[in-house]
């Protein structure tokens, strides 16, 4: 029921709309915690209830978290929605953004949302598959800087930057540790992570967050913001 008091259908995956009336449909929808509209369709990404799929979230979301701890004018969130734009409303497991003042690229509307591209999302999903088609171009159109999906299935985590409009995979270091371009200091070794060692995942955020880079990317942000 909408708030006119007028029945609203609920959303099915596979319709096409624009992002108001997903917002309506989905606020509307009994029971529902996960859907995105990806290029103007809807996707209802399937359950993963099992044990592996909500310990890998719980993983990732805490590796994050800790690093966003850590450096001021860096914000996360983990299963909101995002309005990208009039065709897109992701709802990635993971996002972080700069803060306005720190020289973001996004900001927190009067309803509570992120609005605009956040500088980095990350998902959990099966199998490559599972991320819906077009939301790939959508993050890069929309200026997502960076993103990465962990296949828990494949036993891989895939990550990507955005450069001169254009995706690229991210190489890992000869450590075997990825190395955020767009947000230094944010350091994931994604064996520690496919093999569930996380004291040895988060000893590898710490050095990350310990290192010079990160120092001077604080000292940046704090420059934008006229901190200092």
């Amino acid at each position: 029921m909408g708030a006119d008091g007028i029945a609203v259908r609920p959303l099915q995956g596979g319709e096409r709309m624009r992002r108001n009336e997903f917002e309506r449909r989905f606020d509307a929808t009994p029971g529902l915690k996960r859907a995105e509209l990806v290029e103007g369709t809807v996707w209802i990404p399937p359950q993963m209830g099992e044990v592996r799929y909500g310990s890998a979230r719980m993983a990732l979301i805490g590796l994050i978290g800790s690093y966003c701890a850590a450096t001021p004018g860096v914000s996360g969130g983990a299963h909101g929605h995002i309005r990208l734009d009039a065709v897109n409303m992701p709802q990635p497991d993971v996002s972080v953004h700069l803060g306005k003042a720190y020289g973001g690229q996004s900001r927190i509307d009067a309803d509570g949302y992120l609005e605009g591209a956040p500088e980095f999302v990350a998902d959990v999903v099966r199998q490559r598959a599972e991320w819906p088609t077009g939301r790939v171009e959508a993050l890069r159109r929309n200026g997502v800087r960076e993103f990465a999906v962990w296949r828990v299935d494949d036993c891989l985590i895939d990550w990507f930057v955005v450069r001169d409009g254009k995706q690229e995979r991210l190489e890992m270091g000869a450590d075997g540790v990825y190395r955020s371009r767009v947000l230094p200091g944010l350091w994931v070794d994604p064996v520690a992570l496919l093999t569930d060692e996380r004291a040895r995942a988060m000893a590898v955020m710490r050095q990350g967050i310990a290192s010079p880079e990160q120092g001077e990317f604080i000292e940046r942000l704090k420059r934008a913001a006229g901190k200092v």
